[in-house]
């Protein structure tokens, strides 16, 4: 296995061009993190701001179960890392705006704080944080930072409620307000790195980080191999059906608020044109009586002759 990722980082070295399925394709951006755990490692502690030496330790719980079949749910995928033996983390690559990221971040966070086993005490609960890595306009209220964490906190004081768990957005193209500390921490340029197009590019913004460059001759030798390929187009084409889903939910609600429109507007017409034929009628009826009262008139005046 060393031998293999050796020769494949010498051939990366010559690596020119664009590259086919990038760090933002999700089930790359899942194998990368499984292929080498010191990448892994070196990305969360980053995003955590810790030292990233030997004394942090990674398992990855959920692994990809790699196999020539290719199945849709594959590619509904999350990595479940446990840090230390202390802290759950869950991470993400979102490419696709789906209108339902808030609600399912949530989901998976609290999925990862729930990591009691039976007959354990509440207090032996695990942290866990949930991060996402978001490819597209996310923004959260006003917000428009690079780097976001949210917390459960009280609402006047501003207080932890718990440290128990947290949920922490990186939003991809917000590079520009990352924060002097962000890029203390590298995570600017893990960004960069995760988007770049060309091997290049790549190249470029990996040289000086060997930890980084090893993620990228991973890609490199995860674009070579012909299942590895199939499973990152398949997840393209996944990404395809939910964009084409979503832009049809979207067309069929613009067309029905515009169908209740069209019926607000004749329905007020409608109000319009009654309140007219009442205005009519009113005016008809006031007529009537006067003429009622002329006639009356004149057969009064009719029997005085």
């Amino acid at each position: 296995m060393h031998e293999e990722r050796a020769a494949i980082r010498k051939q990366f070295e010559n690596a020119k061009g664009e590259i086919r399925y990038g760090f933002t394709n999700n089930y790359m951006f899942i194998h990368l993190l499984e292929e080498n755990l010191d990448i892994l490692k070196s990305l969360i502690c980053a995003l955590l701001h810790l030292k990233d030496d030997d004394s942090v330790t990674v398992r990855v719980l959920n692994p990809i179960q790699m196999s020539d079949q290719i199945e849709g749910k594959t590619y509904i995928m999350d990595i479940e890392v446990l840090l230390n033996n202390e802290l759950f983390v869950n991470l993400e690559m979102q490419v696709c705006d789906l209108k339902n990221y808030d609600v399912r971040s949530l989901q998976y966070l609290c999925r990862a704080f729930d990591n009691l086993m039976a007959g354990d005490d509440y207090i032996e609960t695990r942290r866990a944080i949930h991060i996402g890595f978001v490819d597209y306009d996310h923004i959260k209220k006003d917000s428009e930072e690079f780097y976001s964490e949210y917390r459960l906190q009280n609402k006047k004081t501003g207080t932890d409620y718990t440290d128990g768990f947290s949920l922490r957005i990186v939003r991809m193209k917000r590079i520009d307000r990352a924060t002097a500390e962000d890029k203390e921490w590298g995570i600017d340029k893990w960004v960069r790195l995760f988007k770049a197009k060309t091997w290049e590019e790549i190249k470029m913004i990996a040289e000086k980080n060997e930890t980084q460059m090893d993620a990228a001759a991973v890609l490199y030798g995860a674009n070579l191999d012909d299942v590895k390929r199939r499973h990152a187009q398949a997840y393209e084409d996944f990404v395809r059906w939910q964009k084409w889903g979503e832009q049809e939910k979207q067309g069929l609600i613009t067309a029905l608020d515009e169908a209740k429109e069209e019926l607000n507007n004749t329905k007020d017409e409608l109000s319009d044109t009654k309140e007219e034929l009442n205005d009519v009628k009113e005016e008809l009826e006031a007529r009537d009586k006067e003429l009622k009262k002329a006639l009356e008139r004149i057969a009064e005046l009719e029997g005085q002759v």
